[in-house]
């Protein structure tokens, strides 16, 4: 018999959508007062995820006598460290997959660091000089551009198209 009561606030649940190649979140959603967060394709779904590997409804997770459950209802499974499964609790920091090479998402039970400090922490002002636009070398280099040949019939070759577009009919 499966126990339907509210998690508590010290149960609220983070989900993030990881980038596969590096494994960072690029989304996350936050539930505070729900028992029950589905995961699919479909509009109305919590997590909302479009992916030609994730179903309509793909997935739930489940407050079940006091813990999590990820339920898989998607015709391209889900896994868990690799495993393909039906029904599997969740522990904190778990990972698991929509389909066989779908979105990898992480459950979390406690809020995530976000990596926007680490981006300001590890600023070094003085590169900014480095992305200055040197103008002098920019308009040598747009010259050396017009004046090459090859640009130069190419801009002819525009202009004699356009002269012809823009005879009147029957000229």
């Amino acid at each position: 018999m499966t126990s339907q009561s509210k998690p508590d606030s010290a149960h609220c649940v983070f989900v993030q959508l990881l980038d596969s190649s590096q494994g960072r979140p690029i989304q996350v959603w936050h539930f505070a007062d729900q028992t029950t967060i589905t995961i699919g394709r479909a509009e109305d779904s919590d997590i909302a995820i479009i992916d030609q590997q994730v179903s309509r409804l793909h997935a739930k997770l489940v407050w079940q006598e006091g813990t999590w459950h990820l339920i898989s209802l998607g015709r391209n499974g889900t896994t868990v460290n690799d495993r393909l499964v039906s029904e599997v609790e969740l522990s904190d920091q778990a990972i698991f997959r929509l389909g066989a090479d779908g979105p990898m998402l992480k459950f979390r039970l406690t809020k995530a660091e976000t990596g926007r400090t680490e981006t300001v922490t590890n600023f070094d002002p003085s590169m900014i000089a480095m992305l200055a636009i040197d103008e002098e070398r920019k308009l040598e280099e747009v010259q050396q551009i017009a004046d090459n040949a090859l640009f130069k019939d190419l801009l002819e070759k525009t202009q004699e198209f356009k002269a012809r577009r823009e005879k009147p009919v029957g000229e």
